[in-house]
C-alpha cells in the first residue's frame, strides 16, 4: 500500500481573472460619451430652431405693426381725402349757385336797363304819333312836333346817361370817337382836322355806342 503521503493533494481550482488589456477603451464608457455628445448636438439644433422662430416671429409682429400703421395711414389718408371731396362737391355747388344768381341778376338788370331806355323813350314817341296825325291839317303843328319829339328823344337819352360825342368843322380828328369815311384837300384846315360831320355820334361815359360819321381833311 502506498502511503498517504504519497497520495496526490486534491489542487484548488484556479479563477480565471481576464485581464484588462493595456490602452482599451471602456465600451460602455464610450457608449455613454457618444449618446451624450449626440444629445447635445440634438440639443444644439433645437435651441437653433426656436432662436430662428423667435427670430421669425418678432420680423412677423414688426410686419404686423408695419401693416397696421400703413392701414391706419390709409385711413387718415382716405378720411382726408373724403374731406377734401366734400368740399370740393360743396364748392362746385356753391359756384354753380352763384353762376345761376349772377345770370338770373343780369338778366334781370338787362330788363330793367331796357325797361328804362323804353320808359325813357316813350314820351317822345307820344309826341311823333302826335305830330303824325295833324301832318296833313296842319303843317306848322306837324312841324313843332317833331321838333318836340326831337327834344324828347334828347332829354330821354341824357336820363339814360346818354351824351352826344363832340365832332364839328374844324375840331381834331379823334379816331377813338370818330369814323372817317371820307377825306378832303382842304388848305384853310389843319391836318386830321374833321371837315363835316355826316351822323352825329353818341357814349355813355367812355363806352362809344355809336362813332361820328365825319369827313377828314388831309
Amino acid at each position: 500500500m502506498k502511503n498517504s503521503k504519497d497520495a496526490e493533494t486534491p489542487k484548488e481550482p484556479e479563477l480565471e481573472i481576464e485581464a484588462e488589456t493595456p490602452g482599451e477603451p471602456d465600451t460602455q464608457a464610450a457608449e455613454s460619451a457618444k449618446e451624450n455628445a449626440g444629445n447635445k448636438k440634438e440639443l444644439s439644433e433645437a435651441e437653433m430652431i426656436k432662436l430662428l422662430l423667435q427670430s421669425q416671429k418678432a420680423e412677423i409682429e414688426r410686419l404686423q405693426k408695419e401693416l397696421d400703421a400703413a392701414k391706419a395711414d390709409a385711413q387718415t389718408c382716405k378720411s382726408q381725402t373724403d374731406t377734401l371731396n366734400q368740399r370740393l362737391a360743396n364748392t362746385l355747388s356753391e359756384y354753380e349757385n352763384y353762376r345761376r344768381r349772377t345770370a338770373s341778376e343780369k338778366e334781370a338788370l338787362s330788363a330793367d336797363a331796357s325797361a328804362k331806355a323804353v320808359k325813357a323813350l316813350l314820351p317822345a314817341l307820344d309826341s311823333l304819333a302826335r305830330a303824325i296825325d295833324f301832318a296833313e291839317a296842319d303843317p306848322a303843328s306837324f312841324q313843332q312836333g317833331v321838333e318836340m319829339t326831337l327834344k324828347q328823344m334828347e332829354a330821354g337819352f341824357s336820363a339814360l346817361g346818354v351824351v352826344e360825342i363832340e365832332a364839328e368843322a374844324g375840331q381834331a380828328f379823334d379816331p377813338d370817337r370818330h369814323n372817317a369815311v371820307a377825306h378832303v384837300d382842304d388848305d384853310s384846315l389843319g391836318e386830321s382836322v374833321v371837315a363835316e360831320v355826316f351822323q352825329k355820334g353818341y357814349a355813355i361815359g367812355d363806352k362809344v355806342i355809336r362813332h361820328s360819321v365825319v369827313k377828314v381833311a388831309n
